[in-house]
């Protein structure tokens, strides 16, 4: 069995009912049945055409999530992929219709057609006008093949919101049924399953088990897809992708068999390529031609042709992946010739936990079509779509803000002045520099013992890149502006270091930095104190606590530079502060670990060995002691 999140196979629809109405005020149950109907019924029905659909369950948020006003009025809800009562349909018919009458969605499956048919027949004879449209949008089914006729997927979404649309400006039913069954005529979709879905209670489907294996075309009932083939996994594919993708367009196979394709590069981009292949077929004179056809469906269009795209999670695929493949859709469409114009990409029609998506294509004939689509509606689960163009469609690099770091953090420096130091300080820097690149291996094994290892190399390079950096300063300036210094250190350690120690680094000499500048705000430009320098020592020591979350006695770098900065602040020389410094990076030996990596390590295992970033910082302030 699956694991399901349900309390009982037998209950989950109406637990799950219940569920939408604790977390939707705007709805209410027909008692006793699966049926929800928007709350304000009574009001809406005498002003409007009602619209509803329904079907089975296990296509959340489809199809209650689109009750709400510019949407469905109500929805009649099956058991799990299993089609609404003749009765429950009647029901819901006989609730919403008022004087304008009301339009009935059906997805085109045997069940839903008959079911709905019946209760739709039966209305009308009680006197309710009611008129009926199916949806066949799948693109999957093999052209010239029986009657049965493609699957009613995704793209009933869009019917949905474009009859709402239209009901909601007041059109009678004629023409809200018109608008629905034009916008059916213009609607295609093809979905790609990673893995099949089972009903709760039932055993898991293994028609996806063998590794790597995909199907392209699965119904969204878990019925078998166009054909299977295997998952995109290297860059081996590359040479067959452009054969892949015209052999769909050109003619699509007649039979799974004579269609089994190795995929192993570019998952996401094939993925987007076989969907909108399989959608679209040659390019038509107009695009007016494409004509409703429930027996097979490729959309005609023309290059400019505008379309409106829907991706659709069937449930259980990740968002970072659906993200991917809806890059690879726009660009496969652009170099199409086509316009994307408008793109809902998310969870609409799922099947129960599928890993999968679907591509749904709408052809845009008119400013019309595309103002159904923007018009507002209450429907929670209703994915609105910003306005794309031709140009933001065509290169999303052409969308970016320039941006340099180096240029500027250049006019900050120019625009903001901190207290300044004798350039003797940078003789300093480096000594620094030096004593920690010497000190590599000795860190390195203290961090082989209480971390990853990498302190020693870490530190390493950000003294290397320091040094390089140093040798850039002017030989004319006598004095150094610490708000800039501090800044630019902070930059390089940002650059070179990578590492927990870097960025905590880094923290401390911006908020640094930041203390020189305030204090020549504050009171002008002037040569820094020694209690200058501890203020921006302290600032520093806080960031680096406040940020990284760390005080003292918990075996981090602090345990050295919090008494090196006491020290300082009960006015003691430097030589004392550096002593300071030292002892408290001895004291880690035996300390306990609370926080940063060594907090994992067995404390027995890293007794008498001290702290790799407190042992850093102490050395650091030695040779400041001898400057």
């Amino acid at each position: 069995m699956q694991k399901k999140l349900v309390n009982s196979p037998s209950r989950c629809v109406e637990e799950a009912i219940e569920g939408v109405l604790f977390s939707d005020s705007n709805l209410q149950r027909v008692e006793g049945l699966n049926i929800l109907i928007r709350k304000d019924i009574a009001e809406h029905k005498a002003n409007f055409v009602s619209v509803i659909s329904g079907g089975g369950s296990g296509h959340e948020p489809a199809h209650a999530g689109f009750i709400g006003e510019g949407m469905l009025s109500g929805a009649v809800l099956g058991n799990v992929f299993a089609s609404p009562s003749v009765a429950s349909i009647l029901a819901a018919i006989r609730i919403v219709a008022g004087p304008k009458g009301v339009l009935i969605i059906v997805k085109n499956y045997t069940g839903d057609r008959l079911n709905f048919g019946m209760a739709a027949e039966t209305a009308k004879q009680e006197g309710i006008d009611v008129k009926l449209v199916i949806v066949a949008d799948d693109c999957a089914l093999p052209l010239g093949k029986g009657i049965t006729g493609g699957r009613g997927l995704a793209g009933t979404v869009y019917v949905h919101k474009v009859a709402g649309a239209v009901a909601a400006s007041g059109a009678s039913l004629d023409e809200v049924h018109t608008a629905a069954t034009l916008a059916t005529a213009r609607i295609g979709t093809l979905g790609l399953a990673l893995s099949t879905c089972s009903v709760p209670g039932t055993p898991a489907s293994t028609r996806l088990s063998l590794p790597g294996l995909i199907e392209v075309g699965m119904g969204i009932h878990g019925e078998p897809g166009r054909e299977q083939m295997q998952l995109p996994e290297t860059n081996a594919a590359d040479r067959t992708a452009s054969i892949l993708v015209a052999g769909i367009l050109d003619q699509p196979q007649s039979s799974a068999s004579e269609a089994q394709v190795d995929l192993t590069a570019n998952a996401a981009d094939r993925t987007a390529s076989i969907l909108v292949a399989g959608i679209l077929d040659q390019p038509q004179s107009s695009a007016s031609e494409a004509q409703v056809d429930l027996t097979a469906r490729r959309l005609s269009y023309v290059t400019g042709q505008r379309v409106a795209v829907m991706l659709n999670n069937l449930g259980a695929l990740p968002v970072i992946e659906m993200q991917i493949v809806t890059r690879g859709v726009m660009l496969e469409l652009a170099a199409r010739g086509l316009v994307p114009v408008r793109a809902h990409v998310g969870a609409l029609m799922t099947s129960l936990e599928m890993a999968g998506l679907s591509l749904t294509l709408y052809m845009v004939e008119s400013d019309d079509d595309l103002a159904y689509l923007d018009a507002p509606t209450a429907a929670p689960a209703w994915i609105k779509s910003s306005v794309l163009s031709a140009e933001s469609s065509d290169l999303v690099g052409n969308r970016t803000i320039s941006y340099s770091a180096a240029d500027y953090e250049k006019t900050v420096s120019a625009t903001v002045q901190g207290l300044r130091a004798d350039r003797k300080i940078l003789t300093a820097i480096a000594a620094v520099c030096h004593r920690l690149v010497a000190m590599e291996p000795e860190l390195t094994q203290y961090d082989a013992i209480c971390g990853d290892g990498d302190c020693g190399m870490v530190m390493k390079k950000g003294a290397a890149y320091t040094l390089q950096d140093l040798k850039t300063y002017s030989q004319d300036n006598t004095t150094i502006d610490l708000s800039s210094l501090f800044t630019r250190l902070a930059t390089g350690l940002s650059a070179s270091m990578g590492g927990t120690s870097g960025v905590l680094l880094e923290l401390c000499f911006r908020a640094m930095a930041l203390s020189f500048a305030s204090a020549a705000a504050v009171r002008g430009v002037r040569d820094a104190t020694l209690v200058d320098w501890t203020a921006a020592l302290r600032a520093g020591v806080d960031a680096i606590s406040y940020y990284g979350g760390a005080s003292a006695g918990m075996r981090t770098m602090l345990d050295a530079f919090l008494p090196a900065v006491q020290a300082l602040e009960q006015g003691n020389d430097l030589s004392t502060v550096a002593a300071a410094a030292q002892a408290g990076a001895d004291s880690t030996k035996s300390m306990q670990s609370l926080a940063g990596r060594s907090n994992y390590v067995n404390q027995a295992h890293m007794e008498g060995t001290p702290d790799p970033g407190a042992v850093a910082v102490a050395a650091a302030f030695h040779p400041m002691s001898e400057c």
